[in-house]
């Protein structure tokens, strides 16, 4: 099977990587910049997207969850195709941060799309805008207003 090359965004957001790891695990934060996210984040156990009547968006399972390091887990997009494989790595910069500050580097990965999937050009499009919000959230205690937010 002919696979695309998959999506990747590389950001920098102005927290510490425990802050970025919270917002990435915790139900709480993720209903305020992304949507109604639930899992327990242990390994072979369920990651799912509810909407407001509890009915669920999309589902996965965690391949890994190493504490302010390494999120992974899949993202069955539905529609017959097969799941895909969603990335998040948190680094330190490259650059030196300025004595007093905190700079985390976010790394994104989505990969496994079929070549002909329907689903990548949707994908491709709500990743910077969820990205986005998460670090608008992350650096100012607010989302970015999308109408998509639940």
């Amino acid at each position: 099977m002919l696979t695309t090359p998959g999506i990747r965004y590389v950001l920098y957001i102005g927290t510490t990587p425990d802050r970025v790891w919270n917002s990435l695990t915790r139900n709480k934060d993720l209903k305020i910049y992304w949507g109604d996210i639930r899992s327990t984040w242990v390994p072979q156990t369920e990651v799912v997207e509810v909407d407001v009547n509890g009915k669920p968006l999309w589902r996965g399972e965690v391949l890994r969850c190493d504490a302010s390091a390494l999120l992974s887990f899949t993202f069955e997009p539905g529609g017959g195709e097969p799941p895909t494989e969603v990335n998040f790595t948190l680094e330190s910069p490259e650059t030196p941060i300025a004595p007093g500050s905190a700079v985390t580097k976010l790394i994104f990965r989505q990969s496994g799309f079929a070549a002909d999937s329907k689903s990548f050009p949707a994908f491709a499009d709500a990743w910077p805008e969820i990205l986005s919000s998460l670090k608008t959230f992350l650096e100012t205690g607010s989302p970015l207003a999308f109408a998509w937010k639940k």
